[in-house]
């Protein structure tokens, strides 16, 4: 079996690991440990959503200069990233005793198979000293296994749940895209959802781009109100700032060179 590929014999191998500690006399407990770290870990991507909706509505009332909202949305902010930061630490921290606990229970178990039946005499009889303090490679390699594998299930399950969340998320976004082609009338729904589907800023080519471009038309609007601050206006403002400076640093110079 070659290291680093998921072929079968590793899938088997590594499934033949992890299930017996599942299964054992301390199988409740773990379970128990386990729907714990789901649970907080759902809670923990809900309330990113969730903070994600209060950044829309605290940067809008900021726009509209509504203080009202602004320090109840200040306050809603401080409920937030306090029950993010308690949902993530407490998952974390269940999801090291329950690694401690699992390294526990392997290590007990190795150690028994390893030492038992005088296998300690034939290690230093026959493995001619190429067997150097095998209890100690042993502990280290479940410590290694445990963590990471539970590491690796834990980031799985955040990023999974993310995906899902946040898909809605574009979901309720995206308008109905309609267009014609061959006579015949085409409507998409959901069309943010695809990756590869249309951006605002895909008229102009990057962001920054398609915001300079927009920015004329925009202000010639009389009736043009904005709804939102976005990061590209604010790139906009400082990119015209830093050209009124240059130009009246150039006019200074010339009126010097003058004089």
């Amino acid at each position: 079996m070659k290291s680093g590929y998921w072929t079968r014999e590793f899938i088997a191998g590594l499934f033949h690991l992890i299930t017996p500690y599942w299964n054992s006399e301390e199988k409740k407990s773990a379970r128990l440990y386990l729907a714990g770290i789901i649970t907080l870990t759902i809670a923990a991507v809900y309330m990113t959503l969730l903070l994600n909706e209060w950044f829309n509505s605290f940067y809008s009332a900021l726009q509209n200069y509504d203080s009202d909202a602004v320090y109840s949305g200040l306050l809603r902010f401080t409920g937030l990233a306090f029950a993010h930061i308690a949902f993530a630490v407490y998952s974390y921290y269940l999801q090291q005793r329950l690694a401690l606990r699992w390294r526990k229970w392997m290590t007990k178990n190795y150690l028994a198979k390893w030492t038992g039946q005088q296998m300690y005499y034939r290690l230093e009889m026959f493995s001619q000293g190429t067997a150097d303090n095998p209890d100690q490679r042993i502990s280290e390699d479940i410590n290694l296994f445990t963590a990471r594998t539970l590491s690796f299930m834990s980031g799985l399950l955040r990023s999974a749940t993310t995906i899902v969340c946040f898909i809605f998320v574009l979901w309720n976004l995206s308008e109905v895209l309609s267009f014609s082609a061959a006579g015949q009338e085409f409507h998409i729904y959901g069309y943010l959802v695809c990756p590869f589907g249309p951006t605002p800023f895909s008229a102009h080519g990057s962001p920054i781009k398609s915001a300079t471009a927009s920015f004329p038309s925009i202000t010639s609007s009389k009736n043009w109100k904005p709804t939102s601050v976005s990061p590209w206006s604010v790139s906009v403002k400082r990119r015209k700032a830093w050209h009124f400076i240059t130009a009246r640093q150039k006019k200074k110079r010339s009126c010097q060179t003058v004089s």
